[in-house]
């Protein structure tokens, strides 16, 4: 049951990881973004090239809503949530006579339903927009408008007032008159439903520049949609519309595939048929926006990445499960051997025996089915990247692991059943003793590693860049770790007989557990490579993943630079808060003599060390930093990555520009923080570097790109730059954001599944090192009993099986230890997870995995040692020295 339930459980886990990759993903994605954004918006409105007043063309907007709104229902989305602005509006304060009052700006706002209808994916609940605002002061009145209470305290106004709304300076537009009918108070933080995706635009205080601290929106001023129409139309303003569809609040993958799928049918109807036919007497032809596809697409690249890596995972891992219910069919036939025997006798057919054992070992593997399904989707959820719910494709998955077992425990009793009626069944064992297994083994480590020498061997490619698991990858550690730890025990037991004699002045107990090992070679080799792999396999992963890790970080740190780093083109930089550098770059500019081009970076060097992240890797950043700032009149530089054809010492001539600099090289580093790509990156000083410019050019900053790089929060740096909302993010670059880019998420993904499967395989192995104590014990019932008869104490029977396991599990530990590491270091040096991104991977060593390694074989060993002592002590003696020879 326990070996269905691993199988089962890897087979389910491997497609649930995939899904749960594409979850969190998709999760990640969407919470960065405003509901709206991933809601279909489309977006037309009575603005156009035409000549036509505003009246001609609002005349037609109810014919383009009804048609926008009719795709939507044709497309499975329902009614369209409908939102109708106008601006630029003002209103004349009153309090200011004479011909030029005084202005303050506004936005027509109406916000309803195309109907009364709510549809199954809306996530609005009214049609009105005056029954989600908290009236302070007057009523709703169609025939008036709703201003926000800050508005009606600035220009003095109360319910039944009326004021002028002024909009374009066409010779048609003419001021509007409009009565107040009610004051209503802006909503704060979080929004309802029903204003989604419109609070930064509308209602909510967004960041404002330098020391003006916060900054409100233009104020909305609400009215009906006839209202509207009707004030616009006077005004010769245009009506901007937007026709919203909102996504599912409760949305996951799945749900979000299918949207997007009535997404595409309602753009494909927008984009022609009846509602370009309606748009054209309106204005501009109405566009979809949706950032749904992206995220899904993300999330679809992350999976399709993943994928294959987990696979080979999953099925190296259940094969190596099938092996194991294989050896104990194989086991459980031997232990039936007699009774097996007088059956053939009988007539016994190997067919009917194999039926036999399947149907016997129905209910375990149904168990084991059950139990490891549970474990499968326990384990991809607790810990996952994110909870998935199984479906049919996990219980196909289950169903057909199962199913396999039970054939491969069927073939394998019939297998030996046929062999048991057969006079020559011992040549096969012959000849394949004979087969020196070693060197072959050994070849086909060195045969499977070519792959990895010549650059392949990922799962992705090396040139893409994803998880570095493809099948070779995983095949040849193993490979290593089972031809080395052969290797060292037959080395080792050729080199015993020469200890043979110092063993008689061992205790007792050590002289015991010797003897036993040194009497069963193949079975100690066969157990301490098995458990060699099985703890190596863990090392290895453990190394590759914590490796990879380390790479990821430092490659963030290169692509970024900083924890983010601003855009500032074409801006005058003001003072910066704490925390923050400015920074000069130029994609390209070229070496004297050199054969290639180059990048430049321009820091600060007494700003940038407290910014920048760094690794050791790197170089030693003060030293470069103080080499960098040199001695007045000259232009110290460093030059960072692949620097081929480039000067590596001494001085050269840089062309920036028009302007040829002459700098002298100090140093070469394999990668510095900014770097784009692998290409070379020159590296100066800023106060060198525009001192020599300013000889050529009075105003050398703008000869460069800026940037402000940032540590820990980037809003108070994107304040003083003067950047909000969307266009904060527009321009911002964060290294969390380079961590979740999908084929770094699918590498970091995919690792972590294989350290979770090394780790039960691991665990496994030790398990199959306890129960090999435990059949070895009960083999030599007759011969403890007798040790017991001759004056063998149980102190020294528990130092014998505790030594005897701790030798075998010693040796496999050394041995997975010793040649995992040096196995993960040559594959992690050729396949890189991002290689487009310097620097190149970065070996560590996964002291947390050796360390539980170590006292995972030290509780193996003491678990089966003490349930060798108990087997020993339940032995019955009587009945054993009894029994017939």
């Amino acid at each position: 049951m326990l070996l269905t339930a691993v199988l089962v459980g890897v087979a389910v886990s491997a497609p649930l990881d995939v899904a749960a990759a594409g979850e969190a993903t998709w999760r990640h994605g969407r919470e960065a973004l405003d509901p709206s954004a991933v809601s279909a918006t489309v977006v037309g409105g009575t603005r156009g090239q035409g000549a036509e007043p505003q009246t001609e063309r609002l005349a037609h907007l109810d014919a383009l809503s009804s048609a926008v709104s009719a795709a939507g229902r044709d497309a499975g989305l329902g009614d369209a949530l409908e939102l109708q602005t106008v601006e630029p509006v003002s209103v004349q304060d009153p309090a200011v006579p004479g011909p030029k009052h005084a202005h303050a700006p506004v936005v027509l706002v109406s916000r309803t339903s195309t109907s009364t209808s709510t549809s199954p994916t809306s996530t609005t609940t009214s049609s009105s927009a005056e029954a989600n605002l908290h009236l302070v002061a007057g009523r709703v009145d169609a025939a008036g408008v709703l201003v926000p209470q800050d508005l009606a305290d600035q220009l003095h106004l109360r319910p039944g007032d009326r004021m002028t709304l002024a909009g374009s300076v066409t010779t048609r537009a003419r001021p509007a008159g409009v009565t107040v009918s009610g004051i209503y108070v802006r909503p704060a933080a979080p929004l309802a439903a029903y204003w989604a995706g419109l609070g930064l635009r509308f209602f909510l205080r967004a960041p404002g520049r330098g020391d003006e601290g916060v900054v409100y929106p233009p104020a909305p001023v609400i009215a009906a949609p006839a209202l509207l129409d009707a004030l616009a139309g006077t005004i010769d303003s245009p009506v901007d519309v937007e026709w919203s569809f909102p996504a599912p609040r409760t949305l996951d993958l799945a749900t979000a595939e299918r949207t997007a799928s009535a997404y595409a049918r309602l753009a494909a109807a927008v984009a022609g048929g009846r509602v370009t036919e309606a748009a054209l007497p309106v204005g501009d032809p109405p566009v979809l926006r949706t950032s749904l596809p992206g995220l899904i697409a993300d999330a679809r690249r992350t999976t399709a990445l993943l994928s294959p890596p987990v696979r080979a995972v999953g099925v190296g891992g259940a094969a190596a499960a099938l092996v194991l219910v294989g050896a104990w069919a194989a086991a459980s036939s031997r232990r039936r051997e007699v009774q097996l025997r007088g059956l053939l006798a009988r007539g016994l057919r190997p067919a009917e025996a194999a039926g036999r054992a399947a149907r016997a070992a129905v209910p375990a593997v149904l168990l084991g089915a059950v139990l490891g399904t549970a474990l499968g989707w326990a384990g991809v959820s607790l810990l996952g990247p994110a909870r998935v719910r199984p479906d049919t494709a996990t219980a196909a998955g289950a169903l057909l692991a199962a199913v396999a077992a039970l054939v491969v425990v069927a073939v394998v009793t019939a297998a030996l059943v046929a062999r048991l009626d057969r006079v020559d069944a011992g040549r096969l064992e012959q000849r394949l003793g004979r087969v020196p297994w070693l060197p072959v083994l050994s070849a086909v480590a060195a045969v499977a590693a070519l792959p990895l020498l010549h650059g392949s061997g990922t799962s992705t490619g090396t040139s893409t860049g994803g998880a570095p698991l493809g099948a070779v990858a995983l095949a040849v550690p193993l490979l290593v770790v089972g031809a080395g730890a052969g290797l060292a025990v037959t080395a080792l037991q050729r080199l015993a007989p020469r200890a043979l004699p110092a063993l008689d002045r061992l205790p007792t107990g050590a002289f015991l557990a010797a003897r036993r090992v040194l009497a069963a070679p193949g079975a100690a080799r066969l157990v301490v490579v098995a458990c060699a792999v099985a703890l190596g396999l863990s090392v290895y992963a453990s190394a590759l993943a914590d490796s990879s890790s380390r790479t990821l970080r430092a490659k963030a740190a290169v692509a970024v630079g900083a924890d983010a780093v601003v855009s500032a083109d074409d801006r005058v930089l003001p003072a910066l808060p704490a925390g923050t550098s400015a920074v000069l770059r130029d994609p390209q500019v070229s070496v004297a003599s050199a054969t290639r081009n180059a990048a430049l970076l321009a820091l600060d060097p007494e700003t940038f060390a407290a910014v920048a992240t760094w690794d050791t890797r790197f170089g030693d950043r003060d030293r470069l930093l103080h080499r960098l700032a040199g001695a007045p009149g000259s232009v110290p530089v460093v030059i960072a990555g692949d620097a081929t054809g480039l000067p590596s010492t001494g001085a050269a001539a840089l062309q920036e520009g028009p302007y040829t600099l002459q700098v002298q090289v100090v140093a070469r580093v394999p990668a510095f923080p900014g770097m784009l790509g692998r290409g070379p990156l020159v590296v100066v000083a800023q106060q060198p570097l525009l001192a020599a410019l300013a000889a050529h050019d009075p105003s050398p900053r703008a000869l460069f790109d800026q940037e402000v790089w940032v540590r820990g929060d980037s809003a108070p740096a994107q304040r003083a730059l003067g950047l909000t909302g969307s266009g904060a993010a527009a321009t911002t670059t964060t290294t969390a954001g380079f961590l979740q880019r999908p084929d770094v998420r699918s590498a970091a993904y995919a690792l972590a599944y294989l350290r979770a499967v090394a780790g039960a395989g691991g665990a496994l192995g030790l398990l199959g090192l306890v129960l090999h104590a435990a059949g070895q014990q009960r083999r030599r019932t007759v011969a403890t009993v007798l040790l017991d008869r001759m004056g063998l104490g149980r102190a020294a029977g528990r130092t014998a099986a505790a030594l005897e396991l701790g030798l075998l599990a010693g040796t496999a530990l050394v041995c997975g230890c010793v040649l995992a590491l040096p196995a993960c270091a040559f594959v992690l040096g050729r396949v890189d997870p991002v290689p487009a991104v310097a620097p190149a991977p970065l070996f560590r060593v996964p002291a947390l995995a050796l360390l539980a390694v170590v006292v995972g074989t030290l509780a193996a060993v003491v678990l089966g040692a003490l349930l060798v002592d108990r087997l020993a002590r339940r032995a019955p003696a009587g009945t054993v020295m009894r029994a017939p020879a």
